[in-house]
């Protein structure tokens, strides 16, 4: 259970978590008015499939829920189908549709990711193992030239007599289209579904930053092997004409030959900020991107705030100036606990970093520290209660060359209490 969970945009009426993935299910909670998250329904798919796999990846805004299930439909032609739910007052959450595409076959993995826009009204689907050699958007598709190269696929809702239909509008490939590539491991869509990210976790170019050369994926020895890379479509409002206009890798690292990085394990965008995961790379990182008059540029590499090597970057959440990183590998509370570390300001330049470890000293005090951006003025804050913050600030000043806060309390809170590090 809970093998593959993808939510975005969730409102105070809803919540998902997967079900178990086998047969298949999802498992809906609602937020009561008091703040507690209660079991509100399951929903099963009636699509009858070899294997199950309801549940493969979701993706949720206000009151649409879409579910992938990954094997073969019976006696269908399709390998993989996306669910559409919608939320309908008393009656609840009913099936609205579904999206297929008819050049997959049996190991295409389509429905492996999945992503939502904000109005509901768009949403892409990764296929990790799609093997046409296509390159770029809407190419042939019917072959088998680049196995397991990728693909994702952008549909949208139309209403037609009142009536709702899904239907296909892009069919996206990397440019540099390369065997075992996984195009389509993760996919993100924006609030407006006018741009997505697509990321490819074995792509093999050692190029850093944005729009670097691609031309080391073909070799017989690449440069850097699965090191990963995301790729950037838009479109311009009002049309239905996709096009790649950024091509995303790795940068602030030592060296830019590094490999098995699986950049683009995780991907997140909101308005003019992508999130990337590496959860793989060097001190396991989550690189952030910016748009500027419409180019995208490198703005900051993210780490966790412990040791190396906990799967920082595993998922990444994204919205408005807060962003989520996991790091499955953490080992703070327990080994191999996991931890998610939240982020604040990605909307006003450089991000701080909210959450870090806190580590009782010797005489019973606690020692935080937080990372953040040389020369930003900081706030660190402490309170009883997430329930009832009331955020006092314990220390302020401006970041160091270290990029390093620390912040020991010689007698902290009985009760424990919770930091965090904001802009002023």
């Amino acid at each position: 259970i809970g093998a593959r969970l993808m939510t975005r945009y969730t409102n105070g009426s809803g919540g998902v978590k997967i079900g178990v993935l086998q047969a298949g299910g999802v498992n809906l909670y609602k937020r009561s008015a008091g703040g507690q998250w209660l079991f509100e329904s399951e929903l099963q798919s009636d699509v009858l499939v070899t294997g199950g796999q309801f549940g493969t990846a979701l993706a949720m805004s206000e009151d649409r829920l879409v579910v992938t299930q990954g094997q073969r439909p019976a006696g269908g032609s399709s390998e993989g189908v996306a669910l559409i739910f919608r939320r309908l007052g008393a009656a609840g959450w009913v099936k609205e549709g579904s999206v297929v595409v008819s050049n997959l076959d049996a190991t295409d993995t389509f429905g492996f990711s999945v992503a939502l826009a904000k109005s509901g009204d768009r949403l892409v689907v990764g296929a990790t193992k799609e093997s046409s050699n296509a390159v770029g958007v809407n190419g042939p598709s019917n072959n088998n030239l680049a196995l397991a190269s990728g693909a994702a696929y952008v549909f949208r809702r139309e209403v037609t007599s009142g009536a709702t239909n899904w239907v296909q509008e892009a069919y996206l490939k990397a440019s540099n289209t390369d065997s075992q590539d996984w195009f389509g491991y993760s996919v993100a869509m924006d609030e407006t579904g006018e741009a997505v990210v697509v990321g490819a976790i074995n792509e093999d170019s050692n190029a850093t930053g944005v729009n670097g050369g691609q031309g080391n994926g073909g070799q017989p020895t690449p440069l850097a092997v699965d090191r990963g890379a995301a790729y950037v479509f838009s479109r311009t409002s009002n049309s239905t004409q996709w096009s790649q206009v950024a091509y995303l890798k790795p940068f602030q690292i030592a060296t830019n030959s590094s490999a098995l990085d699986y950049f683009g394990w995780s991907t997140a965008i909101s308005g003019d900020t992508i999130l990337v995961g590496a959860y793989n790379g060097p001190r396991d990182s989550a690189y952030v991107f910016g748009r500027s008059n419409g180019v995208w540029t490198t703005r900051q590499r993210l780490t966790n705030s412990g040791p190396a090597s906990v799967g920082f970057g595993y998922a990444v959440a994204l919205q408005g100036n807060v962003a989520g990183i996991t790091a499955v590998r953490e080992s703070t509370a327990a080994t191999r606990a996991g931890a998610a570390f939240i982020y604040s300001g990605f909307s006003g330049g450089a991000p701080l970093p909210n959450p870090t470890i806190a580590y009782p000293d010797a005489q019973g005090g606690v020692v935080v520290t937080f990372y953040g951006s040389v020369g930003q003025a900081y706030l660190l804050q402490r309170s009883a209660s997430l329930a009832n913050p009331g955020w006092l600030t314990v220390q302020s000043g401006t970041i160091g060359a270290d990029g390093k806060v620390l912040y020991m309390e010689a007698a902290p809170l009985a009760t424990g209490g919770f930091y965090r590090m904001k802009a002023p």
